[in-house]
This record gives C-alpha cells, structure tokens and sequence, in this order.
C-alpha cells in the first residue's frame, strides 16, 4: 500500500508540472490568470461534489475554520500567485521557486511551533536551496531577460504553498475528499474578489476547444484528482515522504518546458534547480534529524 501511493506521489507532481504549461496556454486563448483560476476551482468543485461525503459541517467549529484556512492558502493566495507568476515568467524558473514551498513548511512547523532547534544539515541545506534560487533568478532576469516580478510572485506562491502545508498538517478529523472539496469552497469565494478585479475574459473564448480541454485537465486532473490524491497521500505516507515527491516537479517542468515549449534555461539556471532542490532535500533530512534528537532527549528525561 505504501509502495501504491509513493507512485501516487510521483503522479501529482507530474500532473503539477505539467499544470504549468497547460495555465499558459489559457493565457495565450485570452483567459486571465484569476479567471483561470476560478473557472478550473468550481469545475473541481463540482466534481467532489459528487465523489466526496455529502456532509456540509466539517464537524467541529475547529476544522471548519481550518478548512477555510485551507482554502484562503492554497486558493487566492499559492494559485493566485502561481498564476501571476507564469503570467510574467517562464514556469520553469517559477517552479523551482515554487519547490521551496515544502521546506518552508517544515521549518515553519518545526523551528517556530516545535520549537526543535535546527540541525546543522537544515542550516547547510537552507544555504543550498538560496544559492540556488538566487542562479533561477540570474538566469531569469540577467540571461533571459525575464521580469523580476514573476520570481517575487512565486516566492510569495511558496510561503502560502507552506501555511497550505502547515495547516493541511493540522485537518486530521476529516477525509481527504471532504477536506479537499470544502478547501476549494472556502477558496472559491475568497478568491472571487481578485476575479473582479481583472479584466474580464471573452465568453465566446471559453467555446475554444483548447480552452475547454486544458480546462478540464487543469480542474478534473491537477486540482480535484490532485489535491484528494495529495491529502491521501500524506495521510498514508505523511508529509515528509511525500514532500520527496514534490520536489520532482520543477524537473520534470524543465524537461517539458525545454522539449515542448521552446523555454529556455541556460546551465546556471540548471545549476540553480539542481542546488535548490539538493538544498530541500539536505534541509527537510535535517528537520528529521533534529526532531528525532528532540524525541529521544523527552524519552531520556
């Protein structure tokens, strides 16, 4: 069973990177990155509708304010800005950015609630990770000459990316698919806001079958299939093992991107994903180490 949804694990981040690319095309129909946004979250919405426990009430006042916190952070806030992001840069630098979301989190819970003093690997791996997002952006800004804004959007997607995290840690009383489905509810209608603000986008292009199929696959595979498949997973496996996984995506969005989009990534940049996720994985390895030294001093006391 283990094995099944470490495969699932791999499956979500490929869905994810791929999910980059197929947002893009939807800016290149004339659909605006809040209106892709939304239209994609009430199409996922709509189908845990059906897949998902008809209850209304999370159950408690707590883990209904949790699932609202659940779907303000992973929402408005990493998919809006994600998708502000990809609307200035290229998604192979915004995700590398983005892959530093996970180790944010852990550190978040670890270093601040925890209160588990740092290891030294989490140190040499945060070092790491920083080199190598400060190559994405060199290669962005300097070499490619893409715009600063992206890479802020996307550091600003990863922080949220970690209180999703964080909080989504927290939802232990209610199932992935229930979770899931009142996460995007909560999210929807504080994402509505920010769709209003934007131009707003032609109906008749929302006839596109490009439009319709990328859509679809952005609503029913990345975002519905995706976030229940994600909540299974760390369920199973937990967030650590599955965070391993996550850190696939901004290589498999840089071989996409490379082979079937024409993006252009020089070998810092290269250089900079590679350090940036060595970083994460050194960082996360040190967390655990330090919550295990912090478990194993409690016993002995």
């Amino acid at each position: 069973m283990s094995a099944l949804h470490h495969v699932l694990a791999s499956l979500v981040a490929l869905f994810w990177a791929a999910a980059y690319f197929s947002t893009q095309k939807l800016y290149d129909c004339g659909v605006g990155p809040f209106a892709v946004l939304i239209l994609k979250a009430v199409l996922a919405y709509g189908l845990l509708i059906l897949i998902a426990p008809k209850r209304i009430y999370a159950g408690s006042i707590k883990a209904e304010v949790k699932c609202m916190l659940l779907g303000v952070t992973f929402v408005p806030l990493y998919g809006g800005l994600t998708n502000l992001a990809l609307a200035h840069g290229q998604a192979a630098n915004t995700a590398v950015i983005l892959a530093t979301g996970p180790l944010l989190g852990v550190l978040i819970a670890s270093a601040v609630l925890s209160r588990v003093k740092m290891h030294w690997t989490t140190w040499l791996g945060l070092c790491s990770a920083a080199t190598g997002v400060i190559l994405t952006v060199i290669d962005g800004e300097i070499l490619h000459d893409l715009s600063g804004t992206a890479d802020l959007l996307a550091m600003g997607a990863a922080l949220s990316w970690a209180l999703y995290a964080l909080v989504l840690h927290r939802l232990r009383t209610v199932p992935p698919a229930l979770a899931a489905r009142k996460c995007l509810g909560w999210g929807i209608l504080a994402a509505m806001p920010f769709y209003f603000m934007e131009e707003p986008t032609e109906v008749l292009s929302l006839t596109d079958p490009v439009v319709i199929g990328n859509l679809l696959f952005l609503s029913w595979g990345a975002m519905a299939a995706g976030l229940v498949l994600w909540h299974r997973v760390i369920a199973v496996i937990g967030a650590k093992a599955a965070n391993y996984w996550h850190y696939l995506t901004p290589f498999a969005a840089i071989l996409i991107g490379g082979f079937f989009f024409e993006e252009q990534m020089s070998f810092i940049g290269l250089m900079g994903a590679g350090l940036t996720v060595c970083g994460l994985i050194l960082g996360q390895r040190g967390v655990n180490a330090a919550n295990r030294d912090a478990a194993r001093r409690r016993q002995a006391a």
